[in-house]
């Protein structure tokens, strides 16, 4: 999944009105919250942690990268975050480790990146 980012990044970053790089950043920045998110609820989905620790580990992995915080609250209150999560959280398999295929990264994430 991470050879693909730079590519999801640059093919997102052509609807929003930031420089290139900026946009290329911060797209990269939302496909990694949006990942971690949807790989949290398919640990949810299997009973593996509950919605509290969830949070946790999300808040932790802001707090361990703060450049995630804008894409965090973004994917907070982003209808598209939310679509993208249902639809990728799944897709991951039974034990939550899988990669998703590219026709899940084109069908649920990149639609939802703005």
């Amino acid at each position: 999944m991470r050879s693909k980012l730079p590519i999801i990044a640059a093919m997102a970053s052509v609807a929003i009105g930031l420089p290139l790089q900026a946009q290329t950043q911060q797209m990269m920045n939302r496909v990694e919250i949006i990942i971690s998110i949807a790989v949290a609820q398919c640990l949810i989905n299997a009973g593996n942690i509950t919605e509290e620790t969830a949070a946790e580990i999300l808040d932790e992995i802001v707090q361990e990268k703060p450049h995630l915080k804008p894409a965090y609250s973004w994917a907070a209150n982003s209808n598209n975050a939310r679509a993208a999560v249902e639809g990728m959280a799944p897709k991951f398999g039974p034990n939550c480790k899988g990669d998703v295929s590219d026709e899940v990264v084109e069908n649920f994430l990149l639609p939802n990146l703005n």
